[in-house]
């Protein structure tokens, strides 16, 4: 999508910042007949995802995650971030001229052409090219995920 472009009257008067973070999480299919896996699954994934866990990942890593969760000034997980990571975050969370790209925001949704091709792990796998392996896997149900990882390193030959 193309981001607004400043009129020679804007210069200085406002910014979009552009954030192309993106999270994904591949649970494998062969457990979608089994009730107690598919809830285990379900708790492990949320487990991570609760706001104390994304406060700690952010504290430890200084990387946000492209989610709501809120990391309070006054706790250790913010007086551990180093002064860049906390600014990042404050960008992230209190700068409305912030945009998100990827995920389901109203941005990439409302564009009918929006897809997410563009990723950095391209695989080469006998013949084929995969550049998407959330869709390539739902798509082609004989892609392995070794296959994949193998093809990581066919593609960059």
């Amino acid at each position: 999508l193309p981001i607004p472009k400043a009129t020679e009257s804007e210069v200085g008067k406002g910014r979009t910042y552009v954030s192309t973070q993106q999270s994904s999480i591949l649970i494998n299919n062969n457990i979608q007949n089994n009730e107690v896996r598919k809830n285990l699954a379900k708790l492990f994934v949320y487990e991570f995802h609760t706001n104390e866990q994304m406060a700690q990942f952010n504290s430890i890593t200084g990387l946000l995650r492209p989610y709501a969760y809120t990391i309070g000034k006054e706790t250790d997980f913010w007086k551990n971030m180093s002064t860049y990571a906390q600014s990042l975050y404050t960008l992230y969370t209190e700068d409305a001229n912030t945009t998100l790209l990827f995920g389901q925001t109203k941005l990439s949704v409302s564009d009918l052409k929006y897809d997410l091709d563009d990723w950095t792990f391209v695989s080469r796998v006998g013949n084929n090219t995969y550049a998407n392996p959330i869709k390539n896997f739902y798509q082609n149900g004989s892609l392995t995920a070794a296959d994949y990882f193998k093809g990581l390193t066919a593609a960059q030959k």
